[in-house]
């Protein structure tokens, strides 16, 4: 009987620090997530003075719970979009980016917030200055074969640079879409 109650106890034991560890973790979350959306929201408004030129900008919500965009106006002017974006690369995370579009929904700017692609591979792609100056000025005709012969993408990071490719232009067909206007 002494190793089915030595057993017991080492579950009932496992089972008390797992549900201290997950509560411990909770209340973490809910201290610094506060943090984490005050940050975002910061590079978020240093990606829209950057893409647009501007420090007076007024937010238009628009879109569906499906893709949320903002339509970035000046007084009277109509500056552009902005959507926030993920795109699918190789690791199981996701790659989080700021993406401004002009009005005819070409790219005029790329921040990426966020990333765990393989570094000197995917990392290598999104650290490059050179793949992102030749996408902007581009939206939905956007295709990686294109892009690899214009663009050196390095050997093995192709899903990466496809992953934002697709996330950019379909980002582009969507706005381009809500706002009735032509790509």
């Amino acid at each position: 009987m002494s190793d089915r109650g030595d057993l017991l106890r080492g579950v009932v034991i496992l089972l008390a620090i797992a549900i201290i560890s997950s509560g411990s973790l909770a209340a973490l979350a809910s201290i610094t997530q506060p943090i984490v959306d005050e940050r975002h929201r910061r590079e978020f408004q240093a990606a829209l003075g950057d893409f647009f030129g501007t420090e007076d900008i007024i937010y238009i919500s628009a879109g569906d719970r499906e893709f949320e965009y903002l339509k970035i106006t000046s007084g009277d002017a109509h500056l552009g979009y902005v959507a926030n974006l993920s795109a699918k690369g190789y690791g199981s995370d996701r790659i989080k980016m700021v993406v401004g579009f002009d009005n005819s929904f070409k790219v005029i700017g790329i921040k990426i917030s966020t990333h765990k692609e393989t570094p000197g591979l995917g990392a290598k792609v999104l650290d490059s200055d050179e793949f992102f100056e030749y996408l902007e000025g581009r939206g939905a005709g956007l295709d990686i074969k294109q892009v690899k012969e214009d663009v050196k993408v390095t050997s093995g990071a192709t899903i990466t640079a496809k992953g934002v490719i697709n996330s950019i232009r379909n980002a582009a067909e969507i706005i381009a879409a809500a706002e009735g206007g032509e790509i």
